[in-house]
């Protein structure tokens, strides 16, 4: 799980600093980690990121589905903080 934080945190901020394919090969890897291992609490997190770097790519679709995964991981876990900050990047 360590590393598919570092993972994510390094996608971030690869996106943080206009890097935005190399971001998204870190979040994308910090997912698949997560998956593997069944981590929920952090998969939102990543999927944010992701969003956010498809956004800037103008891959809008992409963006929407990952803010959309995230809103229902957030419902899983009863996250509703984190819910309601993927839902408002959705609208954008």
């Amino acid at each position: 799980m360590l590393l598919a934080n570092s993972l994510g945190q390094v996608g971030w901020d690869m996106a943080r600093l206009g890097r935005y394919k190399q971001a998204l090969r870190y979040c994308q890897q910090a997912v698949r980690i997560l998956q593997q291992i069944g981590d929920k609490h952090y998969q939102p997190t990543v999927l944010d990121s992701m969003g956010y770097v498809y956004w800037q790519l103008g891959r809008y679709r992409d963006a929407a589905d990952c803010y959309q995964r995230a809103v229902e991981l957030c419902d899983e876990l009863g996250d509703r903080y984190r819910k309601a900050l993927a839902i408002a990047c959705t609208g954008d």
